[in-house]
């Protein structure tokens, strides 16, 4: 099974630019379906991913990504401090969330603490 994932997949290497895939749960209706990051290491035929938002959490397998047609993203540009996971990153570069604020005060709201 490794031997057939290892032919079909191509190696990366670090520091190439690849999309991440992003499942239609975790993105908006006019959200982009792919987050563009750079491979930053590989352990053991996993991959540890950062985007220009942040590193994501977890480690990728190679069948979760793909080589894009340009490279557009430099892995100077990466905050490493920070970690996210791939949901809040598609979040915050599609500037775009789901869900509503609401404010919960009986009266009107004058301060605006609520929010």
């Amino acid at each position: 099974m490794l031997q057939h994932s290892c032919s079909k997949y191509s190696k990366v290497e670090i520091g190439q630019n690849v999309l991440v895939k992003i499942a239609d749960v975790d993105r908006g209706c006019l959200a982009p379906g792919n987050v563009l990051a750079v491979v930053l290491f590989e352990r053991e035929d996993l991959y540890q991913l950062a985007t220009s938002t942040g590193v994501l959490k977890k480690l990728y397998v190679r069948n979760k990504f793909q080589p894009p047609q340009t490279t557009t993203l430099a892995s100077s540009d990466i905050p490493i401090d920070k970690k996210f996971s791939l949901r809040t990153v598609a979040a915050k570069e599609s500037n775009s969330v789901q869900g509503f604020l609401r404010c919960n005060c009986r009266k009107q709201c004058g301060d605006k603490k609520c929010n």
